[in-house]
């Protein structure tokens, strides 16, 4: 009788608890699906939004059912299940090292029972790779799998499966992921546990760069009873996989479709993202940057998805239009939005707290190869050419002093994309900088005849004309004061600059090696970023 009360009193009733929460935990956990979704999803005691939302007190329920059957029937059938109870509810409040040590008397005390012992030896192993002892949980892992032969019941294989692939996903294992993943969905009788398993076995052929086993898996994954997130995110792998096969006119048509279906509405933003990304394949950057742009625009619950959209037209901005001033404002809106675990977190921080560093000499490149081509064009043309590409920036007032731009402006306002270039004086903040260097030497200079006096006769005061002070707006819609200078006076500048000598060349080459240089090893010692470095050198 008395174990006939444990059964189905303490132990259903604590089990039940424990199911529901499980349900709960899979219900409420917010995937990533641009990362490898994991196995099993444990408790998330940095995540405060998810655990608000479940009745963490039913595990202080569960500990306090098996504490009863421990303490008061001590002649229980069903003692080792509770010590099993009070780890894995251990577990789920976050306490691993009190979950370790139950696990482990109930492994160590009821080896003969090989049930109770797999187990345990399989909720021990989770605890340990929660607290990131790995070769603890390999020595548990290695235990665990010598015995699952002997197990009369083939679904108890699924959840030791299941854990053996993910630590070998920790371990970057992908072809022994796959095989205990594999194993693990053919075990499993939990209908949503197959899915998950599936969805992340088509991950894993992906990173493999097996396109058609992905695709195959993922096309379970839409078929079957997936929740929609889930669902949609198959369909869009299946989408992009298929590329290469079917081109990019039609898989464009195909993500575009997506659009127009309402219940993809919540879903816009991953899809112009991946319009985007298509786009940038073909090096067409400008189309590029308007999708990342618009799916950042849409993104209304999705923080990851919007920061690594912001993080793209950074990096665009950056490496391919030359635009640093705007890629910095891009690189602070990714680091204030993508969460600090996203793979290469540190990376962008630092590129954001260090692009002025970088930026200066992009510049110095950029600036040096331009002056270099102007100074090969005929003497009768370098000026004019010089002034060509200067008029238009002065007169459409849009040059500021570089220090004085707003670096924290919220770049999605509606601004319009207009087409960059790695010729120095078609980028604008490379030309404000110029400014910058300009108004360091001379200062704000009145545009008048002997500007670069700094005592002027009383006659050319009076005949002076009055420079042109304009209001520019920022992006953001602030305005910065902009002081119009001597276009002439500047051109000029540039003009006397052009390396039209052997010497002169040479240096203007040994500056451009130089910068490299100091590139490649910002890259590779500040970023750690050997492969960027290696590029550049």
């Amino acid at each position: 009788m008395q174990n006939l009360t444990a059964r189905y009193n303490y132990i259903y009733n604590a089990n039940l608890a424990l199911t529901n929460h499980q349900s709960d935990l899979l219900e409420n956990y917010q995937d990533n699906y641009d990362q490898l979704l994991p196995v099993y999803i444990g408790p998330e005691v940095d995540n405060s939004q998810l655990a608000t939302s479940l009745n963490i007190k039913a595990m202080d329920e569960i500990i306090k059912k098996a504490q009863m059957i421990i303490q008061e029937k001590n002649f229980s059938n069903y003692i080792d299940e509770s010590y099993i109870l009070l780890g894995k509810a251990n577990f789920y409040n976050g306490d691993y090292y009190t979950a370790s040590e139950y696990l482990d008397y109930a492994a160590k005390a009821y080896k003969s029972n090989n049930d109770s012992y797999v187990e345990s030896l399989n909720w021990k192993a989770r605890s340990l790779m929660q607290t990131n002892r790995i070769s603890a949980a390999n020595l548990v892992l290695d235990s665990l799998e010598s015995v699952l032969p002997q197990l009369k019941s083939a679904k108890a294989l699924a959840e030791p499966f299941a854990t053996m692939a993910q630590m070998s996903i920790y371990q970057n294992n992908d072809a022994a992921a796959i095989s205990y993943l594999s194993d693990a969905i053919k075990a499993s009788n939990v209908k949503q546990n197959k899915i998950r398993w599936t969805y992340i076995l088509a991950q894993l052929y992906e990173k493999q760069n097996d396109k058609a086993k992905a695709i195959e898996n993922y096309r379970r994954v839409e078929h079957s009873n997936a929740p929609f997130e889930m669902y949609f995110n198959a369909r869009l792998n299946q989408i992009r996989l298929k590329s290469g096969d079917q081109g990019v006119q039609n898989q464009q048509s195909q993500l575009l479709a997506l659009l127009k279906d309402d219940k993809n509405l919540d879903y816009n933003d991953q899809i112009y993202f991946q319009i985007a990304e298509l786009y940038t394949s073909e090096d067409k950057y400008l189309e590029a940057e308007e999708n990342y742009r618009r799916s950042v625009q849409v993104s209304s619950n999705n923080a990851f998805q919007k920061g690594l959209s912001y993080l793209r037209i950074a990096d665009l901005n950056f490496k391919s239009l030359k635009n640093y001033l705007k890629a910095k404002s891009y690189y602070d809106s990714a680091v204030t939005t993508l969460p600090k675990n996203y793979p290469g977190y540190n990376l962008v921080l630092k590129k954001s707290n260090n692009l002025q560093y970088l930026t200066d000499r992009y510049e110095t490149i950029t600036l040096q190869d331009t002056l270099q081509y102007i100074a090969k064009l005929p003497e009768n043309e370098r000026l004019p050419t010089i002034q060509t590409y200067l008029n238009p920036v002065i007169d459409k007032s849009t040059i500021v002093n570089a220090q004085e731009v707003n670096y924290n402006y919220q770049p999605l306002s509606n601004q319009g994309t207009t087409q960059q270039s790695s010729f120095y004086f078609s980028n604008t903040s490379a030309i404000s900088l110029g400014f910058s260097d300009f108004k360091k030497k001379w200062g704000n200079r009145r545009l008048e005849t002997n500007w670069r006096q700094s005592i002027r006769s009383s006659s050319q005061a009076t005949n002076q004309d009055v420079a042109s002070v304009v209001s520019v707006p920022t992006t953001a819609g602030d305005t910065a004061v902009a002081t119009i200078v001597n276009k002439d006076a500047l051109a000029q500048q540039y003009f006397n600059s052009l390396p039209i000598t052997a010497s002169l060349t040479t240096i203007s080459n040994q500056k451009i090696i130089n910068a490299y240089y100091e590139i490649a090893s910002f890259y590779l010692q500040e970023l750690n970023d050997a492969r960027e470095a290696e590029q550049v050198y």
